[in-house]
């Protein structure tokens, strides 16, 4: 009876250690799914077409003209507030004015491009913007025209399925006192931080002394660029010196700073910043070492990007540097190991003999910085055209410290890419990894949206006890 008793105690402690373990390997396991993003050493899918074919007698994508905010014929932007990102292109209209077109994403497709004012804007855009502008969650179109010797600038409202089709005046300036065509870049950020994206403008005055003007929606009709940052005089600062101008936070205070590579006319760079102060800018300051000419020169970089390569959630600077021979990826990071939070010399995170000039244009970013293999840091992503007119799409991961040899995600794909009118880099399927979409031209003239999703290994866990 005792011996019943213990065997029957034991089963029972015996069944409660494998319940025990079962339960304890279940949350390790979700624990680590958890830790970890999907695994990084997948492929690409073949180009899988998202959107019917629209004929060029009712949409010709050849006429949508570039920003000149952001230099894309195909400007980005959730526009019916479902979080996926839509498509807009500015369509040059027969008589020169200018068009809105949007085509929404959905779960697995896109909608057709669709005329989103009923009449085009005319005089047609001098620049246009896409953003939230009135902090409704959908973003807005902003289009600024020349008018009777004034530049006005206004937002359309998304309706969700429409724009507005009264605008409403953020700026209206005298073109003489303040030509829009002088402002060497355009931005979008929330300068005031009141939930409503602003326009900001980096504008060189005739004598080259250069400031920083906002044109603010502050609902109280007052329509005008506003000077929020110091004049630098020309001795001190040229702005028409960047070469190149892009925006990130370079401080860690959450908002978005100014970047300016100056190249000296001796040859000599360095990196400046123009840091965000909770609705102005500082001035111009020194954030970086300077170069000696010839150690490093901005014109032999092929692709140039600010962007988080360390992911220490701070703006670094990439450049993918070619002087005929060798191509390399060059990154100047900030943080305690350089200068404070001061960018640091130069270096090198990966050397390359091989022509990537192949890249195809990601919007204005060649090729595209961004991550793509959902671990938190910044890759390299690559649409080679080959030289027998098929492509391979390659990306080189980032390890936080270099970047890793080029991967091929694809294979000598039969698909024509200059028939791409702009390659977009977006999340198309809320995985956390980075797609490609491709607005195509068939040789008809008819326009389709094809679409290369990211395929991720599955994930098989242990089986614990059959």
């Amino acid at each position: 009876m005792r011996n019943q008793q213990n065997k029957k105690t034991t089963i029972i402690m015996f069944l409660f250690i494998c319940g025990l373990f079962i339960i304890l390997s279940r949350n390790d396991a979700s624990a680590s799914m958890s830790a970890n993003p999907p695994s990084p050493a997948s492929k690409y899918s073949s180009w899988e077409p998202w959107s019917a074919s629209i004929s060029t007698s009712e949409f010709d994508i050849t006429q949508c003209s570039p920003d000149v905010a952001a230099s894309d014929r195909i400007q980005q932007g959730d526009f019916n507030g479902d979080g996926r990102v839509d498509l807009l292109c500015k369509l040059v209209a027969a008589n020169g004015g200018t068009t809105p077109y949007v085509q929404l994403a959905g779960q697995n497709s896109f909608s057709a491009w669709e005329a989103w004012r009923g009449i085009a804007v005319e005089p047609g855009c001098e620049f246009d913007l896409v953003a939230d502008f009135n902090g409704d969650g959908l973003d807005d179109w902003l289009c600024s025209i020349l008018w009777q010797g004034r530049y006005e600038t206004f937002y359309f409202l998304s309706q969700g399925n429409s724009f507005s089709s009264v605008g409403y005046l953020i700026a209206s300036v005298n073109a003489s006192q303040f030509n829009l065509n002088r402002c060497q870049t355009f931005f979008v950020d929330d300068v005031n931080q009141d939930g409503r994206e602003d326009a900001i403008c980096h504008y060189l005055y005739p004598d080259n002394s250069s400031a920083t003007h906002v044109a603010v929606d502050d609902r109280e009709y007052t329509h005008r660029w506003d000077l929020i940052s110091p004049v630098s005089a020309p001795n001190s600062f040229r702005l028409d010196f960047c070469g190149a101008l892009r925006s990130g936070d370079v401080d860690g205070n959450g908002e978005r700073d100014q970047i300016c590579h100056y190249q000296y006319p001796d040859g000599h760079s360095r990196t400046w910043v123009q840091l965000a102060m909770s609705g102005t800018f500082s001035g111009w300051q020194s954030w970086s070492e300077s170069s000696a000419p010839g150690e490093f020169d901005l014109a032999l970089c092929h692709f140039y990007h600010a962007v988080d390569v360390d992911g220490d959630a701070l703006i670094d600077q990439l450049c993918m540097y070619q002087d005929g021979i060798d191509t390399g990826v060059l990154v100047q990071t900030d943080g305690p190991g350089t200068t404070g939070l001061q960018y640091g010399g130069w270096e090198s995170w990966f050397e390359l003999t091989t022509d990537v000039i192949g890249c195809r244009p990601f919007g204005a970013d060649i090729p595209a910085v961004i991550d793509v293999n959902g671990d938190g840091m910044s890759d390299i992503l690559c649409a080679y055209r080959n030289s027998s007119g098929s492509m391979t799409t390659w990306i080189q991961p980032s390890t936080s410290i270099e970047y890793d040899s080029w991967e091929a995600w694809t294979s000598g794909l039969s698909f024509t890419l200059d028939r791409c009118h702009v390659l977009l880099a977006v999340d198309v399927n809320d995985d956390q990894h980075t797609d490609l979409i491709c607005p195509y031209r068939n040789t008809d003239g008819s326009t389709v949206t094809y679409v290369q999703r990211v395929v991720l290994y599955r994930v098989m866990l242990p089986i614990v006890m059959r």
